[in-house]
């Protein structure tokens, strides 16, 4: 509640200073004498308490060295309460300036889990900690707060906030704990970076000192620019095999949001396995031989036969959080998928399937769109947990022959250069 109190009176809300004294005299008293309770829970109230006594003029120099000996034992919330109580304390809006701070940044970077647009963090806490209202967004929201305030430079404070937007569908935004802090988050960050920017901007892009896009972003709008070049444009801007920097500029004040990627597809008789972040694999079984110790029968290399069914495992392994993915499993020209929502079809099948989800809960970390087409199979999963993930489709050899299996392919869609492929194989159907 004073935590409330002190940010509404930031934004210009009358409050009653009285009321707003009294409170922190109460928070006061707690630190003194606090209710017994676990060693967790304590320390994690303690450290948002002398954040919220500092923001009101009243912190406790004391409290905060205490805290710093008990560090080890704070979540990433609590530290980022400590790290900005000390800023508070100690008049600091640079973290370099600061031993103590300094080390609590230290720790935040060695928690985090980097991809080229996003930024998360890896902790796990149960018990005390949740009980002192600890969630993964008020952690992530004091850690960008923290960075916003102490090193506001930073190139990865953006994709701090890019994770924060795209989590929306997920457990970030589950709980009034986490909305609360993320939006005041958010909030700072748009007045810190953005808002002085909604004027027009002029954004360019050159290479070897040649502009090859421009555009003009006008005032008080979202819009967006995409711009493509084949490899023959850009051959000829330079010299081939000689390495150029791609240059962005804006004109303008605010921020100018970028991102670039190249497209490129391997000659199929090239294609090698490549693990980018993704692990894939494809595992074909015959279902004529399946048994009590092989549920889907035994694993076929080589050969089909026609008009027999086989089970196509694909197999997804990520070692962190992914968002949106896509699974694209092109089939040899020889066979057929099988629907089994087809009347023509044995509903019995179906077992083997894996079903798409009806339901769409925020709580659900997995929600897959299968799509069966003429030539492939593609699911998407706007989530992907860390660990393994498969997936099961039904085929039918129908013509006699060799045939290429294209890769397996993985890939998040709005970060390609996260990806996975198998090898290409010959499948012989007799």
């Amino acid at each position: 509640i004073v935590f409330v109190l002190i940010n509404a009176e930031k934004k210009g809300y009358a409050v009653d200073k009285s009321i707003l004294n009294s409170a922190v005299l109460f928070l006061q008293k707690y630190l003194k004498e606090p209710h017994k309770d676990e060693y967790s829970y304590i320390l994690e109230s303690i450290s948002f308490i002398n954040y919220v006594s500092s923001l009101a003029g009243k912190g406790d120099r004391s409290l905060s060295k205490l805290l710093l000996e008990k560090k080890d034992s704070l979540s990433i919330r609590g530290k980022g309460f400590l790290a900005l109580s000390l800023a508070i304390q100690r008049r600091v809006d640079d973290y370099k300036k600061d031993k103590d701070i300094t080390d609590l940044m230290d720790s935040f970077r060695n928690s985090m889990e980097i991809t080229t647009q996003k930024i998360m963090f890896r902790e796990e806490v149960s018990g005390a900690y949740r009980r002192a209202f600890y969630t993964k967004g008020s952690a992530l929201a004091a850690v960008l707060t923290c960075y916003m305030r102490l090193d506001a430079d930073n190139p990865l404070i953006p994709g701090m906030v890019k994770h924060i937007i795209d989590s929306r569908a997920n457990s970030f935004w589950g709980d009034t704990h986490s909305i609360a802090f993320l939006s005041m988050a958010l909030d700072e960050y748009r007045e810190k970076y953005e808002k002085k920017g909604e004027g027009k901007i002029t954004g360019k892009v050159s290479i070897n000192s040649k502009e090859i896009f421009s555009n003009y972003f006008p005032a008080n709008s979202i819009s967006l620019f995409t711009g493509t070049k084949s490899f023959d444009e850009l051959y000829a801007i330079g010299k081939e095999e000689t390495d150029y920097p791609l240059v962005f500029n804006m004109q303008g004040s605010g921020r100018l949001y970028y991102t670039a990627s190249m497209q490129y597809f391997p000659s199929a008789a090239e294609t090698l396995p490549r693990d980018q972040g993704l692990e894939v694999r494809r595992i074909i079984y015959d279902l004529t031989t399946a048994d009590e110790n092989n549920p889907f029968g035994k694993e076929v290399k080589k050969s089909l036969k026609r008009g027999e069914v086989y089970l196509c495992k694909l197999i997804v392994v990520n070692p962190k959080p992914y968002y949106n993915a896509i699974i694209v499993d092109p089939i040899p020209s020889t066979v057929e998928i099988i629907n089994t929502a087809f009347a023509t079809e044995k509903g019995s099948l179906g077992a083997y399937e894996t079903k798409q989800s009806g339901a769409n809960y925020w709580w659900a970390y997995s929600n897959p769109l299968i799509e069966y087409r003429d030539d492939m199979v593609i699911i998407t999963e706007n989530y992907l947990s860390p660990g393994m993930h498969e997936y099961t489709y039904l085929i039918r050899p129908v013509i006699k022959g060799k045939a290429g299996i294209p890769s397996l392919n993985a890939k998040l869609m709005y970060e390609p250069e996260i990806f996975g492929r198998t090898g290409k194989r010959v499948i012989d159907v007799k």
